[in-house]
């Protein structure tokens, strides 16, 4: 609940959104949606993505409709979405669906000491993976669900000038991968930042700038991207590969949403872990979340 909260840290300027996915690959169901607000004081309101792999759907509403309740449930119109639940309405477009069984980082920030910083952005994962049953009516067609979830939130000033970011969960069981990096200006300099969390059979590995981890990005083909991060004994190999970005929008300067931003919903993951040059899991993932603004 405490990395759930709404930090609402500024009165103008100023964003902050949750971003929940929902994967029921034996129906080839992979949808993403984003609730946020934006106190960009030229255009001030609240807002919903809904993305669906191949396109996405921009909800605008007036700032007054979002809310925050002490029952940590943000609210935007009829829309809905706690750390137990989530409702989306549209035209001919409805999800309602609850969360079980989720997997949190214990409360302790994905940034670690960083997330104390004067950064411009600020990332929380909320929920490495989570049970996800309900219903979905896409125009005539009513399915029920029995999916995957993710969870995840960002707040600040704006998005980095340039990242990446990546989260799976199709290994095996009981796997899961969340990474982020990007330029993380402070009031001084301007280092490049990341963290990444690799949970494997109970056990959570924890690698970022904050414990003196290592990262190493080598593009190796025009989509395939690989990310070699070290810390001590410990080495995690990603060869991840983007299939289908699309257009999402993001936060520029001051929270203006104005700022393209390009998403992939159905990326690969091959990952390899090493103990002490030791290979100890080596799997792949489909329908990888994938961000790569590097360039």
């Amino acid at each position: 609940m405490k990395q759930f909260k709404l930090q609402d840290k500024k009165k103008h300027n100023y964003f902050e959104g949750y971003y929940t996915r929902v994967v029921d690959e034996r129906q080839d169901i992979n949808y993403a949606f984003i609730f946020a607000k934006t106190l960009y004081k030229k255009d001030p309101h609240a807002f919903i993505q809904i993305f669906d792999g191949t396109s996405n759907t921009y909800l605008r509403f007036p700032l007054e409709a979002f809310d925050y309740s002490e029952s940590h449930t943000v609210t935007i119109g009829d829309n809905t979405l706690s750390p137990q639940h989530l409702t989306v309405k549209n035209k001919t477009f409805i999800i309602d669906v609850t969360f079980h069984h989720q997997t949190s980082l214990e409360s302790k920030s994905a940034m670690g000491y960083l997330s104390h910083f004067p950064l411009q952005c600020y990332q929380e994962v909320l929920y490495m993976s989570m049970d996800v049953i309900g219903t979905l009516i896409d125009g005539n067609t009513s399915v029920s669900l029995k999916a995957y979830g993710y969870m995840e939130k960002t707040y600040g000033r704006r998005f980095p000038k340039r990242w990446f970011w990546l989260q799976a969960a199709h290994f095996q069981r009981d796997t899961y991968l969340s990474m982020a990096g990007g330029s993380v200006p402070t009031l001084v300099v301007k280092p490049f930042g990341f963290f990444t969390v690799f949970m494997h059979k109970g056990t959570t590995y924890r690698f970022g700038t904050y414990n003196l981890s290592r990262i190493k990005i080598v593009r190796l083909e025009e989509n395939k991207t690989q990310f070699i991060v070290r810390k001590k004994t410990y080495k995690l190999v990603i060869d991840a590969t983007m299939h289908h970005p699309v257009e999402l929008l993001g936060p520029s300067d001051y929270g203006a949403m104005n700022l393209p931003v390009y998403e992939s919903l159905s990326s690969t993951v091959h990952l390899r872990f090493y103990i002490n040059k030791i290979l100890v899991y080596e799997g792949k993932s489909s329908y990888a979340g994938y961000e790569n603004m590097l360039k």
